[in-house]
């Protein structure tokens, strides 16, 4: 759909203006929308799925992929957190 369009048009801009500002906070902006725009990614593939062939497992396989999504950007959340408390 033109969103995710537009979603990689955002990522790839807020990554080119945060390296050129040296602005961590903009690069992590851009990491979280790309994150986002994944997830979404999914829940459209998995629902137009669901849709054309009736079969809820195609439900639970994009909902396996959200958690592992998910659980991958918290375990690097919990690592940077962790790290950051350490370097002062």
């Amino acid at each position: 759909s033109i969103s995710i369009l537009v979603m990689w048009w955002l990522v790839y801009n807020k990554k080119k203006v945060g390296s050129e500002i040296h602005s961590d906070a903009m690069i992590a902006d851009a990491n979280c929308t790309r994150v986002c725009m994944q997830l979404s990614f999914v829940l459209l593939i998995a629902s137009l799925g669901y849709e054309v062939f009736q079969i809820s497992s195609i439900d639970a396989l994009g909902s396996l992929f959200i958690g592992g999504i998910s659980y991958k950007e918290g375990k690097e959340a919990f690592k940077k957190a962790h790290n950051r408390a350490n370097c002062c």
